[in-house]
């Protein structure tokens, strides 16, 4: 969603599965969190400011439509990097290295 702009109803839908792993591995808590956030830029970014009168409120509106298109990366990353114990990279590289001879 940062490299094409699409609308909002296929915007939730992609959010709503990205989250979807989250949810699955139990992380109720975490999801809850980025699905909230996600509602919140949302809301901010749909701000008329011209409407309201304050003109200033671009700078706001336009900063969490910016946040709001990263976020699905911040959602896929958050559910890969906890997936997975620290160490975990490190000592399969350290087997790869071994099964080769090195």
């Amino acid at each position: 969603m940062l490299f094409f702009h699409v609308g909002l109803a296929t915007q939730i839908v992609m959010v709503v599965l990205f989250l979807l792993p989250l949810l699955a591995a139990a992380r109720w808590r975490t999801a809850l969190n980025f699905g909230v956030t996600y509602a919140v830029l949302t809301a901010l970014g749909m701000l008329d400011p011209d409407a309201l009168g304050l003109p200033w409120l671009h700078v706001v509106s336009a900063l969490a439509v910016g946040v709001t298109m990263m976020l699905p990366c911040f959602i896929t990353d958050s559910h890969g990097s906890t997936a997975w114990p620290a160490g975990t990279w490190y000592s399969t590289a350290g087997i790869s290295c071994r099964i080769r001879g090195r």
